[in-house]
């Protein structure tokens, strides 16, 4: 399962990726500027994403050189927003100091394991 952060309590994320690409180190991980909610409490956050989150997402993934790029707009949203790595965790990383994340899976099932492996 492979996940694009779209919020979190902390503007950044910490991630241990050793699991996921067996480098031994902490990458940053930024949520999504495009649709930012009030953070006064996970379901307030919840909730407002059931309420907006309708749009469209494209993406490419090459597991092989690591390599992600996307575009993510919301219909709520003239503009979109560009994704790229440091939007996405892949399967197998271990989220570091972060109370709360919300994100979007893009990626589920063996085929996943199978290109990442």
């Amino acid at each position: 399962m492979n996940i694009i952060v779209l919020d979190s309590k902390e503007e950044v994320c910490v991630v241990d990726t050793s699991e996921a690409d067996g480098k031994m180190q902490f990458q940053l991980k930024y949520p999504l500027n495009c649709a930012p909610v009030s953070k006064i409490t996970v379901k307030n956050v919840v909730k407002k994403y059931h309420e907006n989150l309708t749009g469209k997402i494209e993406y490419t993934f090459n597991a092989f050189d690591i390599d992600f790029k996307g575009f993510f707009k919301l219909e709520s949203d003239p503009q979109g927003e560009n994704l790229t790595l440091n939007n996405f965790i892949m399967r197998g990383s271990i989220l570091i100091n972060t109370e709360w994340l919300l994100g979007l899976i893009i990626d589920n099932g063996k085929s996943v394991q199978n290109l990442i492996n």
